[in-house]
């Protein structure tokens, strides 16, 4: 894919109308209703300088004519020249409202890069409009979209984008952005048409939330996708066309309540569903005994229908939590009791199930010095026994689940560079241990994750393990991945890149190779090229790709003005 995208100059959002308008030049004639000059012409755009070979100033109407012209957004720190600027032979600009030019060219440290035959800079608040069109080289031959951005409130974009592809027509693109606190957001994004070489409707969503005021909280992430072949034809990212699931969680809650969503669609395009509403009162703290209850009450779904309900399951649950320090030794203990009930909506008989839980745990606080930091060593022990029943005639006996867990956190001034967590749990049906860790020090990190053996009750086994290591100017990657569902999910790939400093920015080449675990075979392998401007007000980046899902390699171009 070959992929071109100039987005909207952002001196449309940086650019802010003045009441005062200043205009320097060597000679400045003044007449009745006019002025004009020539000769080093400056005036002030936003926050930035727009020079000019001549000018010409209505003195009535306010607008200002300027010959020659050239301007960059970006300040750049210690009188550095600027990483791009726009110049154009005539520029218009109406005082409070946008500066309209023609014969614009984007240069890139003075050298042309993009002709703009015309366009439109607004002056003041962001403003609603069309954006530069995107260009793409697709499996599929040439692609062509073109963004209207859409300035609904302060806090509120949208931006609409009708995309052409040959050999597949149309389709619409939508993204909505939204500031809804201090540190929450809102994105919402999707699209989807009539494909014409299958001759049906496709699509794909996305979505991010994260929102809390005043006790009432909400959050979700999650990607939709209309079929399982759609991110073979339509995505960008290699790992995201391989990913073999998608899945929509979300939690809304008030005070002690919360509704809660969880849904998994897997490649076949089945669909399962829990939609929950939980009451809880947790535990005040562990010192020296507290209490903590639960009732929960769901909606299960599995199939193709999307709001079909299979299932109702209720719950309830209940438990203490003591604790009590010992010196410098933190002990607690937990003891509880669940149960819960499946009425299959069917026909089929309901199922129950009981849980009764112990765990202990001592932290254990590993002092060094205030330079080297500490550790901290959380050793605790969990009992399960969980006592199974069918109403009807098929029977589970209870089963027993021991096993001890360690958590190791190691705290230095400067952050938390190692963390490990460690379960081993054994029951009747065998041992299946969960182990994560991550660690960092200096320009290294690493982690770990490893989640049951094959064979083992908690199902398909996960691995995944890695090591990095980024100074700033090296950057060497090293990732694993092996999880065991349908289709095989086993890859193995590294990524190389180092910055060459120019002039106090920075070149930065670098290499990409996947590796298949489950074919033995390479699957992908990349080169890039990318440029990022000391003061961040521009970013180039070139790539060329092979990947085993494609027909042809990959090539994106894009260019991102600030």
């Amino acid at each position: 894919m070959i992929r071109v995208l100039f987005p909207w100059l952002a001196v449309a959002r940086a650019a802010e109308a003045e009441d005062a308008l200043r205009v320097t030049a060597d000679r400045i004639v003044v007449e009745a209703n006019e002025a004009t000059g020539d000769g080093n012409v400056h005036t002030r755009l936003g926050a930035s300088d727009l020079t000019a070979d001549r000018f010409r100033l209505d003195l009535t109407g306010g607008s200002l004519v300027l010959e020659g012209a050239s301007f960059s957004p970006c300040v750049c720190p210690d009188g550095r020249p600027e990483p791009w600027s726009l110049s154009a032979r005539r520029v218009h600009l109406t005082l409070g409202r946008r500066a309209t030019f023609r014969g614009g060219l984007v240069r890139v440290r003075g050298c042309p890069v993009l002709p703009v035959p015309v366009g439109a800079i607004p002056l003041g608040p962001r403003r609603s409009g069309p954006r530069v069109p995107e260009l793409a080289w697709t499996p599929d031959g040439p692609e062509i979209g073109e963004p209207v951005g859409l300035v609904l409130s302060k806090d509120v974009d949208l931006t609409i984008e009708p995309i052409w592809r040959r050999g597949r027509g149309f389709r619409l693109s939508t993204e909505t952005r939204a500031a809804l606190s201090d540190q929450g957001g809102l994105v919402l994004g999707g699209e989807g048409g009539w494909d014409a070489r299958v001759g049906k409707l496709r699509g794909a969503a996305r979505g991010q939330l994260s929102w809390a005021r005043d006790g009432v909280r909400a959050a979700g992430e999650g990607e939709w996708i209309s079929d399982a072949s759609w991110p073979r034809d339509f995505g960008g990212d290699f790992l995201g066309r391989q990913l073999p699931f998608r899945e929509i969680r979300a939690v809304a809650g008030v005070g002690s309540a919360r509704l809660e969503h969880d849904g998994f669609q897997d490649p076949s395009g089945t669909e399962q569903r829990l939609v929950a509403l939980v009451l809880s009162r947790p535990a005040d703290g562990p010192t020296p005994l507290a209490s903590w209850q639960q009732l929960s009450l769901a909606a299960v779904g599995q199939g193709d229908a999307p709001n079909e309900v299979d299932a109702i399951r209720a719950g309830a649950g209940a438990g203490v939590v003591a604790g009590r320090r010992i010196g410098f030794l933190e002990t607690e203990a937990e003891a509880g009791i669940e149960a819960e009930t499946l009425r299959d909506l069917e026909g089929s008989p309901p199922q129950g199930l009981g849980r009764l839980f112990a765990r202990t745990r001592a932290t254990l606080p590993l002092w060094r010095d205030g330079r080297s930091g500490r550790t901290i060593l959380k050793p605790s022990l969990a009992l399960e026994a969980n006592a199974w029943g069918v109403v009807g005639e098929v029977e589970t006996p209870p089963s027993l689940c021991a096993g001890p867990r360690l958590e190791a956190i190691r705290v230095e001034p400067g952050g938390m560079p190692l963390r490990v967590l460690l379960d081993l749990p054994v029951s009747e049906d065998g041992f299946a241990p969960e182990a994560r860790a991550w660690a960092r020090t200096g320009p290294w990190s690493a982690n770990l994750a490893l989640a049951g053996w094959p064979g083992a009750p908690t199902g398909n086994p996960y691995l995944g393990a890695g090591a990095r290591w980024d100074d700033g100017v090296k950057e060497i990657d090293l990732q694993a991945i092996h999880l065991d569902v349908a289709p095989k999910f086993d890859q193995v790939w590294a990524h190389a890149a180092w910055t060459l400093p120019v002039r106090g920015d920075r070149w930065r080449p670098g290499a990409r190779v996947r590796w298949s675990l489950a074919s033995g075979s390479i699957v992908e392998v990349a080169g890039s090229m990318s440029f990022h401007s000391g003061c961040g007000c521009l970013d180039v980046r070139l790539e060329a790709a092979w990947a085993e899902d494609r027909e042809g390699p990959d090539l994106r171009l894009a260019l991102d003005l600030f």
